[in-house]
């Protein structure tokens, strides 16, 4: 634990970079089968910006992270959290306009 240094030297990142949008796309399709379930019709499209944006952010934070103290896989997780929070943030201020 906290061999940062070493575990960049190690790491496979044509493998890594392939982990966040197989992720985001396992949440997605979960979602979206919940929500299925619960409501008996398909979510809207924007329903998927979250995922997205966490699938991007991921991507991003795992390719930075190599460059700060944590690392790269708890950077990609903190930047996963931070696009879901982010895209659920979009779809409340376009909700808000829209009904207006």
């Amino acid at each position: 634990m906290g061999e940062i240094e070493k575990a960049n030297s190690i790491i496979n990142y044509q493998w890594i970079l392939n982990y966040p949008s197989g992720y985001a796309y396992a949440h997605w399709d979960a979602y979206k089968d919940g929500f299925i379930r619960d409501h008996n019709k398909k979510p809207p499209v924007s329903h998927s910006v979250p995922f997205i944006l966490s699938a991007m952010f991921t991507t991003v934070g795992v390719v930075y992270g190599s460059k700060n103290s944590i690392g790269p896989v708890f950077t990609g997780v903190g930047c996963y959290f931070l696009g879901i929070v982010t895209g659920a943030i979009i779809i409340k201020i376009s909700n808000k306009h829209h009904f207006e």
